[in-house]
This record gives C-alpha cells, structure tokens and sequence, in this order.
C-alpha cells in the first residue's frame, strides 16, 4: 500500500513549490513530554506545521507522509535496539517481539486500506491514508519506546 501513496502523489498536480516540512515541531514535542502517555499529544505536530500555509489535499498528503517517515525510521531504530537485546538475553522475548511486529505490519495495513476504501473516489482518502500510516506507525514507535 506504500506504493498507492507514492502513485497518489505523484499523479496529482505538480506543484512549483512544495510544502515546507520539517521534523523539528514533533522532535520538540517529544523532548518536553515527561510521561510517556504526552507523547500521544506529539503524533501530527510537523504534519499540522506542514500544513499551516494549507495547500488541500496533496499538500496533506505530503506533510503526512514526511512525518510518516520521520515516525518509521524512529520505529525501526527502536525495533532493532529491543531486538539486539532480546536476541542477546531472551530468545522467547526476541521470537514475541518478532511476532509482534509482523502482526502489528498486518494490522497497521489492514487498517489503513480499510481508511483508504471508505473513503471512495474522494480526494480526502490519500491524505486520509497517509494520516492513518503516520498515527500508526507513531503509535507503535511509542509503545516499542516505553519498552514491554
């Protein structure tokens, strides 16, 4: 489905100067949330800065997607952090956390491809879709970050 949303972008209108995005609102948002449970409050902070200027849809669509890979490449460091310590520890906790996160890629897809088909022919369901892979994958950087 990753694929869809590059296609989507791509095939919308060429924009002659694209949305400023940048990592710093939801990077400073994490670095003041004192309790784990804050952290929820940060999901969508550079995507809402992204947008501030508006632009519609393909403009959400890219700042929601910007921050996707922002939450992805947090979530795949934290991933391989646990896994390197459980495989050296805990074998039974390594398989779990395996199984977890293969379950959870099942899910995170199931889920978004359900946001993209409910919203039909509507120009809503790219930045719909891109929404749901970002607050995904963000949710579960953050359950990975409090540790299990």
């Amino acid at each position: 489905m990753k694929n869809v949303i590059f296609f989507l972008l791509m095939a919308g209108p060429v924009a002659a100067e694209g949305p400023s995005y940048s990592d710093l609102a939801t990077e400073s948002c994490l670095q003041e949330a004192v309790v784990i449970g804050e952290r929820q409050d940060c999901i969508g902070a550079s995507a809402r800065s992204c947008m501030a200027d508006g632009g519609g849809s393909y403009v959400e669509s890219i700042c929601y997607s910007e921050e996707g890979v922002f939450w992805d490449a947090r979530l795949n460091a934290v991933y391989q952090e646990q896994m390197s310590a459980a495989q050296e520890s805990d074998p039974a906790l390594a398989g779990a956390l395996l199984r977890l996160q293969r379950a959870w890629i099942g899910y995170r897809d199931a889920r978004c491809d359900a946001v993209f088909a409910a919203w039909g022919e509507g120009t809503g369901r790219s930045p719909a879709f891109a929404e749901c892979l970002m607050r995904t994958t963000a949710e579960q950087t953050i359950f990975l970050e409090r540790g299990l």
